[in-house]
């Protein structure tokens, strides 16, 4: 879409789904702005390696390219991961029910 259709296909799609537009748009400043307000600092790469911290395959990736990373991972590597895994999984219910609660009230 072309940015002159951009808003009016906004507006179409939000009343569509029974939402006000202004409230999307609002919406996400408010998300933004909680995640931002901190600042975005970038790590340098030497602090990794200088942590010993180890770098994994962004969620983003598709699946096959993190199969195939996953795949070259020793065992306890692969544990280390699941580990995460499940720790984000349960945060990301925990943040879900916060932001639900938050919309009601």
């Amino acid at each position: 879409a072309t940015k002159e259709k951009i808003w009016p296909e906004f507006r179409k799609i939000a009343h569509r789904e029974g939402k006000n537009h202004n409230e999307l748009i609002e919406e996400f400043a408010i998300n933004y702005v909680k995640l931002h307000a901190d600042g975005n600092p970038q790590s340098q790469i030497t602090t990794f390696a200088k942590e010993g911290v180890a770098a994994y395959p962004t969620l983003g990736r598709n699946n096959a390219d993190i199969d195939k990373f996953l795949e070259k991972l020793p065992e306890k590597d692969l544990k280390f991961m699941h580990k995460k895994a499940g720790y984000i999984q349960k945060s990301c219910v925990r943040i879900g029910e916060m932001h639900r609660v938050e919309r009601r009230s």
